[in-house]
């Protein structure tokens, strides 16, 4: 068995920590959340984990930021392979969107409610900061779908709120339909997206 170098023990344990205190956020929600379980799902003692982590909150924003940015950085390496063609970025978007809802479905449905106050007003900002990076984000490819002539003008910005909700929405109906294909599903997103419900020839 190779020897751990000093320097990496305090990575690994890190890492333990969190994974163990998402896996205990899936099942039992932020409010049931107990430190002492986290360090013992983690098998690691309270005193340690209070060195990495000053609370509880602090934990859980943690947790949630690294998932964020496992989402960000699939999301931009996948789109880079589409970045001329604007319409394949949005499917892009959305079927990574899904695709990591359906990875976490039950830890963010245990947090869901959290995202804001519950977890403090600090933390509360940090998470609004990360979804008007998100929601930037996409409105970029709106811009350029809407140069290319392939979107009508509109503002960027409520566009990709719109489609950032319709996710959501989706999402929703997975809870209560069960599991769909996800590359159906983003498909038919896009279409409900760029086309609306309208009946096209419809007489005013």
């Amino acid at each position: 068995m190779t020897k751990l170098k000093r320097s990496e023990i305090p990575v690994i344990r890190r890492h333990q920590i969190l994974k163990a205190a998402k896996k205990l956020l899936a099942r039992q929600g932020y409010h049931d959340l107990r430190l002492d379980d986290v360090a013992h799902e983690a098998n690691v003692a309270k005193g340690t984990l209070y060195l990495y982590f000053k609370d509880k909150e602090n934990l859980v924003l943690e947790v949630m930021a690294n998932l964020f940015d496992s989402l960000e950085k699939s999301v931009s390496a996948q789109t880079k392979a589409h970045a001329a063609d604007p319409l394949k970025c949005l499917k892009t978007i959305i079927h990574e969107e899904l695709a990591f809802f359906e990875k976490n479905k039950d830890f963010l449905m245990q947090t869901a409610h959290i995202r804001s106050h519950l977890i403090g007003r600090h933390s509360g900002n940090l998470l609004r900061e990360r979804l008007v990076k998100h929601v930037t984000f996409v409105s970029g490819f709106l811009k350029k779908g809407i140069k290319a002539g392939l979107l009508k003008p509109h503002g960027a910005l409520t566009g990709a709120l719109f489609l950032t909700a319709l996710i959501r929405t989706f999402m929703m109906k997975r809870m209560i339909e069960g599991p769909v294909g996800i590359r159906k599903t983003s498909e038919q997103l896009l279409r409900l997206f760029l086309h609306g419900l309208g009946k096209s020839g419809r007489k005013k």
